[in-house]
């Protein structure tokens, strides 16, 4: 039986990992008072799910819209992923999800007023987790605890409750958070609930469940409707251009006179490669709206002429998608002659002793994040010290992403290479960005005197 079952578990996952990877979220929330909705849509999955679309309707009028998606999917097996509520007067939104991102509009719990983003928190602010180490979830999950399934021939899974599951685990069970009243109750793994007013836009407290039980036990749910956009799986560089049969490909291989890689050439190596960091929104309409476009020594600006005067075929983006977000795979390069191979080599040598170097045009490098704390309290000015004293959260560190921020990443060698961009390298963190802001949001702790908020970030992410 064991067997079985954990073969059907694995088979469950599967089943639906490929579905999340081929479809789009498409969800409508009601406000409890069924006055007001929310319709989100996502043009991206993974890392890009958040790129959408939420418009707030009046009945069928449209209130506002707001540039982002709230992705939610059916619950897998009743695990929560997300939850998405409106407040019965429209004006508020509020969002919480398990997945946590570096930045103050996408941490765990977001608010938007009237379409604007107000306010953020994170899992450690929100929940009643002690540490942000615990490796602790936003919602309580108890599947294991009172559900079973047996294997039935030819038809799959019967799935059944245990014997002997309390009132209470089967309350949570379906109602890890819900939202009466314009007040969100969410229950984490430790079993403490957070109550959060919307109309105040504040948490009101954090109480043991069975506290708070009998008060909410007769409280109903107001699951949201769904809907799935098949996803292409196309990238920009097979778009073909509207009208013709050619490639994106094969038109800017022409356009920059450089030939087009792809990186499952068995031969890549032998090439000298210019990047196309392009990513953004093909619309039904086949018209390209550039979200992000950086381009490693090649023509930018022809490129960027290229995609803002060329219609595309869209006939692979759904129907139910006003437009779906793609990015560029693929590189430019020429092969290899014996000077472009020495050129190479002495970069790597040169990268190879940047990643030794104590310091680097007169700048110290930190080591690691311990010695990046020291050196930033060393560089505060007065009236930074003043304004990182009245912050509330780790997330409004996302401030000084273009300030602080920058200054490490340009001057760390968090862009060229040091043994600071080594160290958070070897942490999982690939690009410069997503290492400066961890290290701001971990800055912030240490700053409010938590002296050892290192330990919990190396312990959090071991070198590999």
């Amino acid at each position: 039986m064991k067997k079985v079952v954990f073969f059907g578990f694995i088979f469950f996952i599967f089943y639906q990992s490929v579905f999340a990877q081929l479809h789009l979220p498409i969800t409508v929330t009601h406000s409890q008072n069924g006055k007001f909705s929310i319709s989100s849509v996502s043009y991206g999955l993974g890392m890009y799910r958040l790129k959408g679309l939420s418009t707030v309707y009046s009945g069928s009028k449209v209130l506002y819209k707001i540039g982002r998606s709230f992705p939610l999917f059916a619950k897998n097996n009743d695990i929560e992923n997300a939850f998405l509520t409106i407040s019965n007067d429209g004006s508020t939104v509020a969002y919480l999800s398990q997945i946590t991102y570096p930045y103050p509009a996408y941490e765990n719990v977001v608010i938007y007023k009237n379409g604007k983003f107000l306010k953020s928190y994170t899992l450690k602010e929100y929940s009643s987790c002690d540490t942000i180490l615990d490796n602790s979830k936003l919602f309580y999950a108890n599947s294991d605890k009172i559900m079973d399934y047996v294997a039935v021939p030819d038809s799959g899974f019967r799935w059944f409750y245990k014997k002997d599951v309390s009132e209470q685990e089967l309350f949570l069970y379906k109602n890890s958070v819900l939202s009466h009243s314009d007040t969100i109750y969410s229950t984490d793994p430790q079993k403490m609930v957070t109550v959060f007013d919307l109309r105040r836009v504040r948490i009101i407290e954090k109480v043991p469940f069975d506290s708070i039980y009998s008060r909410i036990k007769n409280y109903k749910r107001t699951d949201p409707d769904f809907d799935y956009a098949l996803m292409s799986s196309k990238h920009i560089n097979d778009f073909k251009v509207k009208g013709k049969s050619t490639k994106v490909s094969d038109t800017l291989e022409k356009l920059l006179g450089v030939p087009f890689i792809n990186l499952d050439d068995p031969d890549l190596n032998k090439y000298k490669f210019y990047k196309v960091g392009l990513k953004g929104y093909l619309g039904r309409d086949g018209v390209f709206t550039i979200d992000e476009f950086s381009s490693d020594s090649l023509d930018k600006k022809r490129i960027e002429k290229f995609f803002q005067t060329t219609k595309f075929e869209a006939g692979m983006i759904s129907p139910k998608l006003e437009k779906q977000y793609f990015y560029f795979f693929g590189a430019f390069g020429r092969p290899l002659n014996e000077a472009a191979e020495k050129e190479i080599i002495a970069k790597k040598q040169e990268l190879k002793r940047r990643l030794t170097l104590d310091s680097i045009n007169h700048v110290y490098i930190p080591p690691n994040i311990r010695a990046c704390f020291i050196e930033l309290d060393k560089k505060l000015e007065p009236e930074v010290v003043l304004k990182l004293n009245a912050l509330k959260s780790a997330g409004e560190m996302g401030l000084y992403h273009f300030g602080m921020g920058m200054w490490m990443r340009n001057n760390w060698g968090l862009w060229s290479g040091s043994r600071l961009s080594a160290y958070m390298t070897q942490r999982g963190f690939r690009d410069p960005d997503s290492m400066s802001n961890e290290i701001l949001r971990y800055y912030y702790y240490w700053f409010k005197g938590n002296k050892e908020i290192y330990k919990e970030f190396e312990a959090k992410y071991p070198a590999d």
